[in-house]
């Protein structure tokens, strides 16, 4: 919607009547008509109102008023700001009139901060919601003095300067005027001040006292000398600094008398511990100090370290590897012993009896495993119903699987590949197949220039003279569809091929299918892709089609050249690329439709002779014109005469100021033509193309 002319008033509204009343809101009126100028009258008219500081850059208020009923008001409105639902600021203490305040800095909605001088002023912004969408009333209108005027009544009568109250300060006349030397201190609680010398005693004084004010005077003693202004330090805790021999690099070093200058000899390495020497050997990553009985040493940490509390000896054993010896841990000695292995019978679990075990071929000994770590098949029982390795001889049919409700898996390399489940859907590369038979594959098979999905072939000669069909794949699907609705539809097979990387590929064909006549002998009949959809029971079917394609673009490329059907040379004595062979079925192109041309513009395009024994008259074109008189546009339909039927249309025009011109069929039989502009000119032809087909 243009907005013609918007008039705005501002005044205080909903204050007191005393004479310091302060205002809580501000009137806006004015009027919206349309580019036609007609006035906007519809219920539900809202309105979004900023306050902005004068470059309009930063919004210091915003809010939205409630729905208003704009029927029969010829486009007047009356709406208060302040009294709508604040959206910014969030604090529910700001008000309007504080957006007007001059005297502190003020935030912005989206961060930052207005810091506005003296005589600033304040931008409103509007949008109106008219029942379709929000539109902006541009520009921005200045705000003048009607808030400010309220601002300031709100300071006075609040007492306020700035943000402190009247107890934020004191009077002048108050505070005495302080002589030389004197201070200004506050006496509380009488909340007085007064002149005061200051006085510091000795005691009051800690720390250092820079300069001489302070009033020293003498020479120092003890472990410095001298006056304040030229301090010597001659002692260290008493005993005397001798700078004989200072030099660059030396440290002071007690030399049993004096500190005197020395050389450093400290390399930051400690020899001793408690006294005792350090190795000098440098220490690896995971070693650790251990005294050998002289010395500190770094070693290994081993279990030779470990000693006892109670004794200090070694606790672990120095040898225990007999076959039949173990380490047993000795709580009142605190370290391990090698004992030698015992296992009473009696406390043998487990074994059927608690009776001693031997090793043998009875019943009830324990066997003994071959060279090759497995039970000798001598002791094995029949292979007739096990399963062995290297193969069964059973002589009958052999089941192998689970007796209870769980699954079936076959492993290699310690992974499961094949899952047979409890339902009997087997899955090769998933443990959760959802058909009958899932096969899951996580990578493509790479050759030398192909990679394949999947190939079937069947190459073989007919058992017999009367056999009728030859099939190298078959694919069916078959649901009865009596416990749920299939919503995505049942589907034989699904071929499509995927492309990821960034090279540039130079086909990608979903499905290929072709027929080879390697023979002398003559085909009957030779269909690359046949399709049919049967409605072979009492159901219904919404929309048969026989064959659907679609090509897409959904990502961020292109598409050079797209076909919906594309016919790549046809041979043979009688040729037709597109043939239908139901004389009673139409043929329907919602596009245009070239003939002789790859561009057509028009519902019908044909480049070339028109032949056509059915077209008992020849093409006819229908004009209308129409003039623009005070009106800034004009509309002319050329309608086909009864029995003929509109090919199609265009205009042409005088008119050099058209804005816009807008064509198109509005009806089987008509061509409207609507012409835009800013003034009265003309005239403008449109025109609709006939003919009369039998």
């Amino acid at each position: 919607m243009k907005i013609l002319s918007v008039l705005v008033l501002f005044m205080s509204l909903l204050g007191a009547a005393t004479t310091h009343a302060v205002p809580g809101s501000l009137t806006y009126q004015g009027r919206i008509k349309n580019s036609d100028g007609l006035p906007l009258e519809v219920n539900g008219v809202r309105f979004e109102f900023s306050i902005t500081n004068p470059s309009g850059s930063c919004v210091l208020y915003k809010e939205i008023s409630s729905s208003i009923d704009m029927r029969n008001s010829s486009g007047v409105f009356d709406v208060p700001i302040g009294t709508g639902t604040k959206n910014y600021p969030v604090d529910p203490g700001f008000k309007l009139l504080d957006a007007f305040n001059n005297a502190a800095a003020l935030n912005c909605e989206g961060g930052g901060t207005y810091t506005p001088i003296a005589d600033d002023k304040r931008l409103l912004r509007v949008q109106f919601y008219d029942g379709t969408g929000w539109k902006l009333i541009s520009p921005d209108s200045e705000i003048r003095s009607v808030p400010f005027a309220g601002h300031a009544q709100y300071a006075e009568s609040a007492q306020k300067l700035g943000s402190n109250t009247v107890a934020d300060f004191i009077l002048k006349s108050s505070v005495p005027l302080c002589g030389a030397g004197e201070y200004l201190r506050h006496i509380a609680p009488a909340g007085t001040f007064q002149c005061t010398v200051p006085v510091v005693n000795g005691n009051d004084v800690s720390g250092n006292i820079s300069g001489s004010s302070a009033g020293f005077t003498g020479n120092l003693s003890g472990d410095v000398s001298g006056t304040q202004s030229a301090t010597s330090v001659d002692k260290i805790k008493g005993i005397a600094v001798n700078m004989t021999g200072l030099a660059s690099g030396k440290i002071l070093k007690y030399n049993g008398t004096n500190w005197a200058p020395a050389d450093d000899t400290d390399t930051n390495t400690d020899d001793k511990i408690r006294g005792v020497d350090v190795s000098a050997t440098t220490p690896v990553s995971g070693q650790v100090l251990v005294h050998n009985g002289s010395a500190w040493a770094p070693q290994y940490f081993g279990m030779g370290q470990l000693r006892s509390t109670v004794t200090g000896t070694a606790q672990v054993p120095a040898s225990c590897s007999t076959a039949d010896k173990t380490l047993t841990w000795n709580s009142i000695t605190d370290s391990f012993a090698c004992t030698t292995i015992a296992i009473a019978s009696t406390q043998v679990t487990g074994l059927g009896t608690a009776a001693t075990k031997n090793f043998g071929t009875s019943s009830g000994n324990l066997v003994e495993l071959d060279g090759t770590g497995r039970i000798p098949a001598s002791l094995l029982p029949a292979s007739s119903g096990n399963i062995i390795d290297g193969g069964n001889s059973t002589g009958a049919t052999l089941n192998v699987g689970t007796n209870d409700g769980q699954a079936l898996n076959f492993e290699t390399n310690n992974s499961s590949r094949m899952t047979i489940t409890s339902n009997g859907d087997i899955g090769i590369g998933t443990a959760s197949p959802g058909y009958r038979l899932q096969v899951n594959k996580t990578s493509n098979a790479t050759a030398a220039s192909n990679i394949a999905a999947s190939f079937n072939f069947m190459w073989a000669a007919p058992t017999s003279s009367s056999a009728s069909t030859f099939v190298g794949q078959y694919n069916g699907a078959e649901s009865d569809g009596t416990s749920a609705a299939i919503t995505g539809g049942i589907l034989a097979q699904i071929n499509y091929t995927h492309h990821n990387g960034s090279n540039a590929l130079a086909k990608l064909v979903g499905s290929w299918s072709g027929t080879y006549n390697k023979s002398s002998a003559t085909v009957g009949s030779s269909l690359a892709v046949q399709g049919e959809v049967n409605n072979d029971a009492s159901g219904v079917i919404s929309q048969a089609i026989g064959l659907h394609s679609r090509i897409r673009n959904s990502g961020s490329g292109s598409i050079t050249n797209a076909y919906g059907v594309y016919v790549d040379g046809v041979q043979g004595t009688n040729k037709w690329s597109i043939y239908t062979n139901d004389p009673s079925v139409p043929s329907y192109f919602a596009g245009y439709v070239g003939i002789g041309t790859n561009s057509p513009t028009a519902p019908l395009d044909v480049n070339g002779t028109v032949k056509a024994t059915k077209f008992s008259v020849g093409p006819q074109i229908v004009t209308a014109t129409c003039s623009n008189s005070a009106a800034a546009s004009c509309m002319a339909i050329a309608t086909c005469p009864a029995g003929k039927t509109l090919l199609s249309g265009g205009y042409s025009t005088s008119w050099a100021a058209t804005s816009v011109v807008q064509s198109a069929p509005s009806s089987g039989s008509t061509w409207s033509c609507q012409f835009y502009g800013d003034s009265a000119l003309g005239p403008h032809t449109c025109y609709a193309l006939c003919a009369n087909f039998e």
